[in-house]
């Protein structure tokens, strides 16, 4: 798989990942535009990769695109991480078998 795959693919499963977040739980407004910010931001730095033919100035995009993708990543994951802690029963139902 070569690199513009890898990219292409990762921006598809970052894209997928935000969706099912942002579906199961609405971020704040000023953190969902934010993150919707970053997700261009990262389609962009992929498309100034994919321009790019010198192979220091590519690789240097390349490891700013890999830093950019985690932290969306990491707030994407809490985003999730938030829906999951909303929509889980509270302590006393599931001892009480009311679920």
């Amino acid at each position: 798989m070569n690199a513009s795959s890898k990219l292409r693919r990762g921006l598809f499963c970052l894209r997928r990942e935000w969706r099912e977040a942002v579906q199961t739980v609405q971020p704040c407004h000023q953190f969902g535009a934010e993150l919707l910010l970053g997700l261009i931001g990262l389609h962009l730095e992929a498309k100034e990769i994919f321009k790019t033919n010198e192979l220091p100035k590519r690789k240097e995009l390349l490891d700013e695109f890999y830093d950019h993708q985690e932290t969306v990543k990491k707030a994407i994951h809490y985003l999730g991480n938030e829906a999951t802690d909303e929509t889980a029963p509270d302590q006393d139902r599931a001892m009480s078998g009311l679920r």
